[in-house]
């Protein structure tokens, strides 16, 4: 009768692994699928050409490091004439300084006529 006992005792030792291996195992599964995923959606969407920490743009990860210094427009205050002339001079200034550049955008869809702005 003592070899019949140790049996069950292993199979009941068997059992109780099963679970936790499944567990883990579905663990796994789940993970690779959800990193798979977003690594699809990562070069689908175009982030993957932005993303400046890929080894071959160092060139532009200092470039896009030497950031200038911006003074905004003033969120809080008055909106008369003197605020209207500050945010003027600041646009036309931004704007001078894109065109500047090569690779700049074209500011035709930004022109007062396009936006619907009335200049008097």
């Amino acid at each position: 009768m003592q070899t019949s006992e140790p049996e069950p005792v292993l199979v009941k030792k068997l059992h109780s692994k099963k679970p936790f291996v499944a567990l883990i195992t579905g663990a796994v599964l789940v993970s690779l699928i959800l990193v798979l995923m977003s690594m699809y959606l990562y070069n689908m969407s175009g982030a993957a050409q932005l993303d400046l920490s890929l080894p071959g743009l160092q060139e532009e990860r200092i470039r896009a490091q030497q950031a200038k210094r911006y003074d905004g427009f003033n969120a809080a205050g008055k909106l008369d004439q003197k605020a209207f002339d500050q945010f003027d001079e600041l646009y036309k200034k931004q704007q001078a300084d894109i065109q500047k550049d090569i690779n700049g955008f074209d500011s035709t869809p930004l022109e007062d006529g396009r936006l619907g702005i009335k200049v008097e």
